[in-house]
């Protein structure tokens, strides 16, 4: 739980006092998830100060979920944003690209069933599909708590894609000018895989 006292700072009117909260959550080494919510929403701040040390609280945590990755993903894609701004939030998914990348190398090698099973969670969290093929893998694992983990790590990462292909399918219909009822009927439709 963040303390009081940082939550009343991340929302003070002075954008000093919120860019400050924003690196003491940064850190705080601990990536919980009201944590992480408040320097999410401080990467929607309107000061451009606060948002920067918003996202570089993000990677102090390494807080490199599939869903923060979204969020930053939008911003480092939104041309209203300053350059800075925009430059900071694609350092972040860059670095976020490359924990996955290491990540993923480790499962590859390494035989531990503890090292499996806790990186094939944070893959999951990471929405890193790339890990699919690996971790399909050790779904046939003989080690029962692997399999199982492995398991739900996969089911984890089908959902995070059927997600993502409802907001990319949204998106084109938003912008496409589509009808409310035709955007209900393609979230109900699950995206295809290639």
């Amino acid at each position: 739980m963040v303390e009081k006292h940082l939550i009343s700072m991340a929302h003070d009117k002075d954008p000093l006092k919120r860019a400050h909260a924003m690196d003491l959550i940064g850190n705080s080494l601990s990536a919980k998830p009201d944590s992480v919510w408040l320097l999410l929403e401080g990467t929607r701040d309107k000061d451009e100060e606060v948002q920067v040390h918003a996202l570089y609280g993000l990677m102090d945590l390494k807080a490199f979920s599939w869903s923060v990755c979204e969020v930053v993903g939008k911003l480092a894609n939104d041309e209203k944003q300053t350059k800075i701004v925009r430059e900071k939030a694609n350092l972040l998914l860059e670095q976020a690209e490359i924990v996955m990348s290491e990540k993923l190398e480790v499962l590859k090698f390494n035989d531990s069933k503890n090292v499996q099973i806790a990186i094939m969670e944070d893959l999951a969290d990471g929405g890193c599909t790339r890990a699919f093929r690996q971790i399909q893998r050790l779904v046939k694992s003989d080690d029962p708590d692997v399999s199982e983990a492995a398991t739900k790590a996969f089911e984890k990462l089908k959902e995070i894609e059927r997600q993502r292909g409802m907001t990319s399918t949204a998106t084109k219909m938003m912008t496409s000018g589509l009808a409310t009822k035709e955007l209900a009927e393609a979230k109900a439709q699950k995206p295809v895989r290639i």
